[in-house]
């Protein structure tokens, strides 16, 4: 995992939060990133949709993969860092497609802490910092999960991170699993099965994922754009065939999706 294949594309936002000593809910909510929490004080469970919640103290962290249904309540109060990224293409197998636990060294903890505390002081001097911290937190759960990094495997994998680190710098493209197959050199055929391989899914369920992830976050982000137009610009002819699509990886209709985030 050299400097040349950082596992953090992007870090969206990072925050130490602070919540008040009483019993709190929020609600059930998904997003189209990653999601790293580390309880820092106080306790908190995580709820998350087909699963046991989690129960973090003081060192526990939860991975949450992008599109899982979570929420989070505490029942006196917590302190937690949160930090919401977008991990590159060649971890996404190593990080798992299902929330995970982990335990996390004192030492790390007080980095998010210290984080967490330049962050308030200094947005943008601090973000290095919150970056090396969340990236250390990060080698930590793919040493725990004992996995290999996933590109040692196929001699044709440094082609497949290329292109699919174009494709989510351009969610809306005209990508099709022929046209990513071709920038890779292979056959079609060859490619869906060395894509399943390596991502542990098919390559028109990501390029179906990849669209409404970046609806959903046109929807949260830019709430004047009209759907019509958001269908549109991802490639659909009729707002229900947009619609449709939206439902089956997000679980509701675009404009329920908008209204519930405007209310989170």
């Amino acid at each position: 995992m050299g400097a040349e294949a950082p596992l953090v594309a992007e870090l969206i936002n990072f925050g130490c939060h602070v919540y008040p000593s009483q019993a709190q809910r929020w609600d059930t909510h998904l997003h189209g990133f990653h999601q790293l929490d580390v309880t820092v004080a106080g306790e908190v469970w995580l709820e998350v949709e087909g699963g046991k919640p989690f129960h973090s103290r003081r060192g526990d962290a939860v991975l949450v993969p992008p599109l899982i249904r979570h929420a989070h309540r505490t029942r006196r109060g917590m302190t937690i860092g949160m930090f919401k990224f977008r991990a590159a293409p060649r971890y996404w197998a190593l990080l798992g497609r299902r929330p995970r636990g982990l335990r996390l060294p004192e030492g790390l903890v007080a980095q998010v802490e210290d984080a967490g505390r330049a962050m308030r002081e200094h947005a943008a001097l601090a973000r290095p910092q919150a970056l090396a911290a969340l990236t250390l937190c990060l080698v930590e759960t793919v040493r725990r999960a004992g996995a290999a990094v996933p590109a040692a495997a196929d001699p044709a994998a440094g082609r497949f991170w290329r292109v699919l680190e174009r494709v989510e710098t351009e969610p809306f493209g005209s990508w099709s699993v022929a046209k990513l197959a071709g920038e890779c050199h292979l056959s079609p055929d060859h490619f869906a099965r060395s894509f399943h391989a390596l991502l542990g899914q098919p390559p028109r369920e990501y390029l179906l994922g990849l669209r409404m992830r970046a609806a959903a976050q046109v929807l949260s982000d830019e709430p004047e754009v009209a759907i019509k137009h958001l269908a549109e610009q991802a490639g659909y002819a009729t707002v229900h065939a947009f619609a449709r699509a939206f439902r089956r990886v997000l679980g509701a209709p675009p404009g329920a999706y908008r209204r519930a985030r405007s209310e989170l």
